[in-house]
């Protein structure tokens, strides 16, 4: 009997010995994935594979990607001086799925996901895939992922060209002229940390009067986000700006008159805290003046014992 199988005695009984475990118990040799891969691995990956680093991994973080009637076996192995893993899917039903690809897929960036998770400063680890299918029928799906799609050549271009990068701060020329529903967008997006806003807002002044008349919510939105991301010092120039646009002058009016409202109720809302935070002071300097320890003055105030300890160097 060989090492390997003296090491590990199965624990499953002849009656459950389906393919599909008779797979797993034996792929589980070291010896015999050894082979296995050394057999069935094409020639170009092979020859950048180094099988003596081969080992199992469990793979619990695929949360079922694979779907119902489907076994997998991870392998880590270095591919060169880079680790990678190779890929073992057992498909015991019948029929092959049209969608079995796209599923492994799926598979694969999970396995991505939780190889940066240990390796955190590593690049991405090469991951070879083979299904090892054992149903009676003949396989039809699609074995590459890019036959699920009707145009594969424009599937990969999307897929694995560079992704489109707009920097606002080198777009060049944004066109207020012939694309303003957008334009406004990213002009505002472009000056909205700018000291002063007001002068960007009157070279926008007739592209506003526009959308007012055709995108209100548009309008509706760019206010907000221009209240909620400038100065202080600016809010009554800007409102006022807002309020003298002609087009819907009522609903840009409850939208200022609204903003003001909740500035208001959260200025109040700060005061009190405020108001209460230095009355609680107030407090504790008294109990530290009448020489109560800081436990007690910290369940009493709710101040942080920092707090206290700052109050006690002020007294």
């Amino acid at each position: 009997m060989s090492q390997d199988l003296l090491e590990k005695t199965s624990s499953v009984s002849a009656d459950s010995m389906t393919h599909d475990t008779f797979v797993k118990e034996a792929m589980a040799i070291p010896r015999v994935a050894t082979e296995f891969f050394e057999a069935n691995l094409p020639e170009e990956i092979l020859k950048i594979v180094d099988l003596s680093t081969l080992e199992e991994k469990k793979a619990d973080f695929v949360n079922h990607t694979l779907g119902r009637g489907i076994m997998d076996m991870l392998y880590s192995v270095k591919f060169k001086e880079q680790i990678g893993y190779l890929m073992l899917l057992l498909e015991h039903q019948s029929t092959s799925e049209r969608d079995m690809v796209l599923r492994i897929q799926k598979y694969m960036l999970s396995i991505c996901d939780a190889h940066l998770t240990n390796h955190p400063k590593s690049k991405l680890p090469p991951i070879y895939p083979i299904i090892f299918y054992t149903g009676t029928k003949k396989w039809t799906a699609p074995l590459s992922f890019w036959e699920l799609f009707s145009d594969p050549k424009l599937a990969q271009a999307c897929f694995f060209g560079p992704i489109q990068l707009l920097n606002l701060k080198k777009v060049k020329h944004i066109d207020l002229k012939h694309r303003y529903h957008s334009g406004i967008l990213l002009y505002l997006m472009s000056k909205i940390r700018e000291k002063d806003i007001y002068p960007h807002l009157k070279i926008l002044s007739s592209v506003i009067r526009k959308v007012s008349e055709e995108s209100f919510t548009l309008l509706q939105s760019a206010i907000y986000y221009i209240l909620g991301n400038i100065k202080s010092r600016e809010e009554g120039t800007i409102i006022q700006f807002f309020r003298t646009i002609p087009i819907n002058k009522g609903k840009i009016m409850a939208i200022t008159n609204t903003y003001r409202q909740d500035c208001i109720q959260e200025g109040m809302q700060e005061g009190l805290q405020q108001g209460m935070q230095e009355g609680m002071c107030g407090v504790a300097r008294n109990m530290l003046a009448d020489n109560m320890d800081i436990d007690s003055i910290i369940r009493f105030t709710k101040l942080s014992k920092k707090e206290i300890e700052k109050l006690k160097e002020g007294n």
